[in-house]
């Protein structure tokens, strides 16, 4: 009996100690992932690579050069005017443009209009999630006349992701990314035009820029901007 007691004492010691490990392993293995989900939320310029944000950075370049072609196409081809340019799809709303002509010839993302579909921004340029936004409210210091222009916009683009963007398009200062204290306000664009001041208005390294990446101190993140149609 003596025996059998002792030996019963000595396998509830071993289940308790395999519990015991168990348990240290569960608590180990749920650290290291909020660590992992950690540095994912708060060090994403530290994740992304050189080679990712030039990558990166490429593929912003060729969906501005695509919307752009888009965009004269529908004004060359299809005789559209600026006013009746519209960005409206089936992702992001705000976008009706009730000047734009019925038959959607006018309409970027339409198979009748400028042929595309609508595509995020790649995740991996942003610091939060966020979409493009087209507008007509401000005035793109440098180039075109003294009125509205058309741009599209990506705000909290990562600063690997804009210093590359800028080196790509030949803004003087790569190391730097061009601050801005203007306070913008990124309108949809439905059709209308204003002269508001632009993410470039009082920086000098972007002037004579149709395209670049700025920080906005008044906002604190950064926003690229591309003009797609310069008035």
């Amino acid at each position: 009996m003596k025996n059998q007691e002792y030996l019963s004492q000595i396998s509830r010691e071993r289940e308790q100690g395999n519990v015991l490990i168990i348990v240290l392993i569960t608590i180990a293995l749920m650290a290291a992932l909020s660590f992992s989900v950690l540095r994912s939320n708060q060090g994403g310029d530290k994740l992304l690579t050189a080679g990712e944000a030039k990558i990166t950075a490429s593929n912003i370049l060729k969906a501005t050069k695509s919307i752009e072609n888009a965009v004269k196409s529908l004004q060359f081809t299809n005789g559209c005017s600026g006013d009746d340019v519209s960005f409206e799809n089936n992702l992001v709303a705000g976008y009706t443009n009730a000047g734009a002509p019925a038959d959607n010839s006018c309409h970027v993302f339409e198979q009748n209009g400028g042929g595309l579909n609508y595509s995020a921004p790649p995740e991996k340029s942003l610091n939060v999630s966020e979409d493009w936004i087209f507008s007509g409210a401000h005035l793109i210091e440098g180039i075109g006349s003294a009125v509205g222009d058309l741009t599209m916009y990506l705000r909290e683009v990562k600063d690997p992701v804009c210093l590359e963007l800028n080196r790509m398009l030949g803004i003087t200062t790569p190391t730097t990314i061009p601050a801005d204290a203007t306070a913008v306000t990124l309108t949809k664009f439905t059709g209308t035009f204003a002269n508001d001041a632009a993410p470039n208005d009082d920086e000098v390294r972007t002037q004579n820029k149709k395209t670049a990446c700025v920080n906005l101190t008044a906002s604190g993140h950064n926003v690229f901007y591309h003009t797609l149609i310069m008035r």
